[in-house]
C-alpha cells in the first residue's frame, strides 16, 4: 500500500484537487450506470437541473486539472497504453466537447438540432487535429493510427474496436435525440444531456488507466479489460437510445468508409449530419 500511495499522491497535486475530483467522478459513474440507469432508463442528466450542471462541471474540471501533471512528451509506440502529452490534450478536448454539448442542450431548451450538434462536434475535432499536428507523429492518430510498427496483435485489434466506439459515440451525439424523435424511433426518450455525459466514461476511464499503467500500478491487460467494460456500458446505453435501423445503417457506412477507406472525417460527418437532419424532418411529417 505504501508503494501505491507514493505513486498516486505526489507533490504535483499538493491540494489533492485532482484526486478529490477523480474520486467524485468514479463514484458518479458507478451511481449513474449501476443505480440510476437500471431504475429510470436514463442516466439522470437534465440541461435544467443545477445538480446535473455541477456534476458535468466536476467532470470537466477533473480533465482540465490533469494539466498539472508531468507526462511523456511522445508516445512509446510499443507501449501505447502509457499516457503521453498528445493523448492527455485529446482527453481534455473530447471532454470539453461533451461539456459544450451539455450546455448546447441547455441552449436548445430540451430540443434537438442536428446541425448545431454537428457544428460543436466538428469544431472540437478541429482542435483535436491541431493538437495532433503540434504534439503527434505524422500518419499516426491516438487510436486509429497506422500500425506499421511492431505491436501486439491484441492491441491492434483492440484499437480497431476503440475506433469504432469513438465513431458510435459521436454519431449518438449528432443524431436527433429529443423526446419527439425518440418516440418516432420507438425507443426511450433520450436527452442530449445524457448523451453528452455518456461518452465521458470512455474518455476519463482511459486517461486514468493509462496513468496507472505509466506508474506500473496495473498492466496493459487490466487497462484493456476495464476500458472495454466501460465501452460496453456506454454502447449499451446508445443502443437503448437509438433502436432504429437508419442510425445504425448510416453509422455502418461511415465506419466502413472511415476505418477501411480512410475517407476524410469532415466530409463523412457532414454527410451523416445531412442524412440525420433529413430523417428528422421525415419523422416530423
Amino acid at each position: 500500500m505504501s508503494r501505491v500511495y507514493r505513486k498516486l499522491f505526489t507533490k504535483e497535486d499538493p491540494w489533492m484537487i485532482h484526486k478529490v475530483l477523480g474520486l467524485y467522478c468514479v463514484l458518479n459513474f458507478v451511481y449513474r450506470y449501476a443505480w440510476v440507469w437500471p431504475r429510470t432508463g436514463s442516466l439522470g442528466y437534465s440541461a435544467f437541473d443545477p445538480l446535473s450542471m455541477a456534476s458535468m462541471t466536476c467532470h470537466w474540471l477533473l480533465t482540465c486539472s490533469s494539466a498539472i501533471f508531468h507526462v511523456l512528451p511522445r508516445r512509446i509506440t510499443s507501449k501505447p497504453t502509457i499516457i503521453w502529452e498528445e493523448y492527455r490534450l485529446h482527453a481534455i478536448a473530447f471532454t470539453s466537447h461533451c461539456f459544450s454539448l451539455y450546455w448546447l442542450a441547455y441552449a436548445l431548451d430540451g430540443a434537438s438540432s442536428v446541425w448545431a450538434q454537428a457544428a460543436v462536434a466538428l469544431a472540437w475535432r478541429l482542435v483535436v487535429d491541431e493538437i495532433s499536428r503540434r504534439h503527434g507523429e505524422s500518419g499516426k492518430t491516438t487510436v486509429r493510427g497506422r500500425h506499421s510498427y511492431t505491436l501486439k496483435p491484441a492491441l491492434v485489434a483492440l484499437s480497431r474496436v476503440y475506433s469504432l466506439y469513438q465513431l458510435t459515440a459521436l454519431a449518438s451525439q449528432i443524431w436527433p435525440s429529443d423526446a419527439a424523435s425518440s418516440r418516432r424511433q420507438g425507443g426511450a426518450s433520450c436527452q442530449l444531456a445524457d448523451l453528452a455525459f455518456n461518452a465521458l466514461i470512455a474518455i476519463q476511464s482511459s486517461a486514468f488507466l493509462m496513468t496507472l499503467v505509466r506508474k506500473s500500478l496495473v498492466r496493459w491487460q487490466t487497462h484493456a479489460i476495464i476500458y472495454t467494460g466501460c465501452l460496453v456500458l456506454s454502447t449499451a446505453f446508445i443502443v437503448q437510445c437509438f433502436p432504429v435501423w437508419q442510425f445504425w445503417a448510416a453509422l455502418a457506412a461511415l465506419a466502413t468508409l472511415r476505418i477501411v477507406g480512410n475517407v476524410s472525417k469532415y466530409s463523412l460527418w457532414f454527410s451523416f449530419a445531412g442524412y440525420a437532419a433529413h430523417t428528422q424532418l421525415a419523422w416530423k411529417k
